[in-house]
């Protein structure tokens, strides 16, 4: 009788083993693709709308003149000044540094280079509260200004409050948000990337193209009227992945018919691929080679090598030149990227980012 009953309770937990190992033989492909949903890249999950539809973007590839301010007015370097009784004398030393942004002179913001000359000016020989954002941190300082030979108060410094050029439209979505260059603005005496206020996009006009040749990268000339010029966009934030901002209102950029989604990373590929771009006056798509892919999050805005290979391009512009920076890639009816960096030593090559990696600002 205890045989019967412990055959029987064998024969149960061996019934058991079987119903589990077949329920998990049959769902094994459901466990294996929740997984892999769980692994979904940044760049991937920013093409899903909250309706669980696929966003899009809308390439555009269009020149447009940039202008920025910078927060306050930046540090471009220091200097003695020589004072009235013709010692040489350095009132900004260890006080301010080359990258500085000086906020706020006795409490009260600066508006423009202009007011603060005049404040340090007017001074009176008296200290002055400064303000500062040094490496992103804020801090308080005084100085005093010195009298110089020409009777004028002085503080031995040199500043900047705004920069301008040309650069490329590189995408906008459907709520007239933007994205270009795929890099940041740096200062040209600094090299660090300019902290900014505000800044606007113009309209910018293509005059002349110089071709790139080995040693020395081919230019944009363009014609940009900052003061009378029509007004394309606010520009608000500035980092290592590009500018952004809003488009006006009456700007209607993007076309959901010809909008593309934001292809993740692991879905761009080695191979051919186009690059859209205005050289003459009108927006073409032209080809391009994918030649290497880098997926080192230390590498943010040089994600892949590509080579011009558009005969046409190569013809007017002899490959990638300034101006083209922010030039939308597209792949497989995905948006890619955007071109930033070219090769010096060979304009046919040059560097883009990984679209990811300009979405979300």
């Amino acid at each position: 009788m205890k045989r019967i009953k412990y055959r029987r309770f064998l024969i149960v937990i061996f019934v058991c083993y079987l119903c589990a190992f077949l329920y998990y033989l049959f769902h094994m492909d459901t466990f294996k693709v929740e997984n892999r949903g769980s692994m979904l890249t940044a760049a991937s999950a920013e093409t899903v709308s909250g309706e669980g539809k696929t966003r899009k973007y809308m390439p555009v590839g269009m020149p447009v003149g940039i202008y920025i301010r910078t927060k306050g007015v930046m540090v471009l370097g220091v200097s003695e000044v020589t004072d009235e009784s013709g010692k040489k004398t350095e009132p900004a030393k260890n006080i301010l540094k080359s990258g500085d942004y000086i906020l706020e002179v006795d409490g009260e913001e600066i508006p423009s280079i202009d007011w603060f000359k005049k404040k340090v000016e007017t001074c009176g020989g008296k200290a002055l509260t400064l303000t500062i954002l040094h490496e992103d941190k804020e801090k308080t300082e005084e100085i005093i200004p010195v009298l110089t030979e020409s009777l004028e108060y002085r503080i031995g410094v040199w500043i900047r409050q705004d920069a301008q050029g040309i650069g490329t439209l590189s995408f906008v979505d459907e709520n007239n948000h933007f994205a270009a260059l795929g890099h940041g603005i740096t200062d040209i005496d600094t090299s660090a990337i300019i902290n900014i206020r505000g800044g606007r996009l113009y309209e910018s006009r293509i005059v002349s193209i110089i071709k790139g040749e080995k040693g020395t990268p081919g230019e944009m000339v363009g014609n940009i009227d900052y003061k009378n010029g029509q007004i394309l966009g606010k520009i608000d934030s500035n980092n290592d992945r590009g500018i952004f901002g809003v488009l006006e209102e009456d700007m209607d950029l993007y076309d959901e018919s010809q909008a593309l989604p934001a292809a993740s990373q692991e879905e761009v590929r080695e191979g051919d691929a186009l690059v859209r771009c205005c050289i003459d006056g009108e927006i073409h798509d032209y080809t391009i080679e994918i030649m290497d892919l880098d997926l080192a999050d230390d590498k943010d805005n040089r994600n892949m090598v590509i080579k011009i290979t558009d005969p046409n391009l190569l013809n007017r512009t002899n490959g990638i030149i300034q101006g083209m920076s922010g030039s939308p890639i597209i792949q497989d009816g995905k948006l890619v990227g955007a071109v930033t960096h070219v090769l010096v030593n060979d304009p046919t090559r040059g560097y883009g980012i990984f679209i990811g990696n300009m979405l979300g600002y």
